[in-house]
């Protein structure tokens, strides 16, 4: 029993585990939900914002719109890693 306790392979507690889980869950359901919304309304930005001139607020209102996926999607290939680095 001692040997558990101070050595290094303590268990896990199990609120980590579950935490971690519907940490995933959420991760996987913020990305959905982007997607969804983005399927949506790209008929509405085809036919307002890729047509026509290059101006600040059509590249704020992209980077608005595109940046959002790729934390989500760093987010979900960490979590799907078995032992990610700490490179990512």
């Amino acid at each position: 029993m001692a040997e558990l306790i101070s050595g290094s392979h303590l268990p896990i507690p199990i609120g980590s585990l579950v935490g971690g889980i519907i940490s995933q869950y959420l991760t996987v359901a913020c990305f959905a939900l982007i997607v969804y919304e983005y399927l949506v309304t790209l008929d509405e930005e085809v036919k307002h914002f890729w047509k026509g001139p290059f101006s600040i607020s059509r590249a704020l209102f992209f980077f608005n719109r595109y940046f959002p996926f790729l934390p989500i999607f760093v987010a979900l290939l960490c979590q799907t890693l078995e032992n990610p680095s700490d490179e990512l």
